[in-house]
């Protein structure tokens, strides 16, 4: 990833819309959007003239907009995990997208007193456990996926989502973008996940399951809180695309 395709993307990495939706002023609703390589060609930031996007827009128009942010990592998985946490990557010791990243797939694994980056919190648990939220992880928000072996800092071995530690009350991943259900389009590129896709595999899209998963959490919320500890809600969704495999 360039330095120039870096510094767009921080527009929506650190993009986070908050609304309230029937909540009190002190605890509002807040829906946090991370989307990889997404520049700023959305219609409210004026960054393309043929960009329209009207959804993202009036989400935008109803919520808060960062739009002046600066990345502590350049990369991918620095950033991340400096975002998510609140520490930079002096601090993480997380500077690329390789390293212990890449081995300890553990996320607390990562903060260890012989690293001397023992202390950490991130942004879902501080709400979660200090703010009173539920908390809920949708798709691609710290780097890895679970079919890659990440745990995404979600508690598994707590069933009940009202007592669960770490980050995440509850937590949806699925499949890369691409996988072989449905077949991969093969432009003969080798291993880029790209090609021409039939729109009756739309449906079946990772970022479709995870933008629909999103809505039908929010309308379940508001529709019976009592299934979500009768807490306020933070939902993070991640979307992997446009980010390309390069």
């Amino acid at each position: 990833m360039s330095l120039k395709s870096f510094s767009l993307l921080l527009l929506s990495l650190f993009g986070g819309i908050s609304m309230s939706l029937g909540q009190s002023p002190d605890k509002p609703n807040v829906l946090l959007l991370v989307v990889d390589d997404l520049n700023d060609y959305v219609g409210y930031l004026d960054g393309h003239q043929q960009s329209v996007t009207p959804n993202i827009d009036k989400l935008a128009q109803r919520g808060t907009r960062f739009t002046n942010a600066y990345s502590n990592g350049v990369i991918c998985v620095p950033s991340r995990t400096s975002f998510m946490t609140g520490k930079d990557p002096f601090y993480t010791q997380i500077l690329d997208n390789k390293g212990r990243y890449t081995t300890d797939r553990v996320f607390r694994d990562l903060f260890q007193p012989a690293y001397g980056n023992e202390t950490v919190f991130t942004l879902p648990e501080i709400l979660k456990d200090s703010g009173g939220y539920y908390t809920l992880g949708i798709y691609k928000l710290y780097h890895g996926l679970y079919d890659q072996g990440y745990d995404n800092d979600f508690d598994t071995t707590v069933s009940d989502p009202c007592m669960r530690g770490k980050s995440w009350s509850d937590f949806y991943d699925f499949d890369k973008y691409c996988n072989t259900t449905p077949v991969c389009p093969d432009d003969g590129l080798g291993v880029f996940d790209m090609g021409p896709e039939p729109n009756s595999n739309e449906d079946n899209m990772p970022d479709v399951l995870a933008a629909d998963s999103a809505i039908q959490f929010i309308e379940n919320w508001a529709a019976d809180p009592g299934q979500y500890c009768n807490r306020p809600f933070f939902l993070a969704c991640g979307f992997w695309k446009p980010h390309l495999p390069f």
